[in-house]
């Protein structure tokens, strides 16, 4: 984890632990739990809007946004390849 990525996460932890004051083992357990599960789904988020983000700069024109370029070429229409 990057040294940005760490202080975020661990301003994160802070914040669930003052918000939800966990007391004894179970509940500081649980707490940790929630905290890397919310981490996780952030950055798979992240990741999800990066993939769509370079897929549809992939497949659009800039200078006709509405039309798509590559995907009309007649290999790119034809879809991925099958071929092993």
């Amino acid at each position: 984890m990057a040294d940005d990525e760490l202080e975020d996460f661990q301003r994160m932890n802070r914040a669930f632990l003052d918000d939800l004051a966990p007391q004894g083992a179970t509940e500081i357990s649980l707490v940790e739990s929630i905290v890397f599960a919310n981490w996780q789904l952030a950055r798979a988020r992240a990741y999800e809007t990066n993939m769509l983000t370079d897929g549809a700069r992939f497949y659009t024109d800039p200078q006709t946004p509405t039309a798509t370029s590559k995907a009309t070429t007649p290999a790119a229409s034809q879809g991925p390849s099958t071929k092993s």
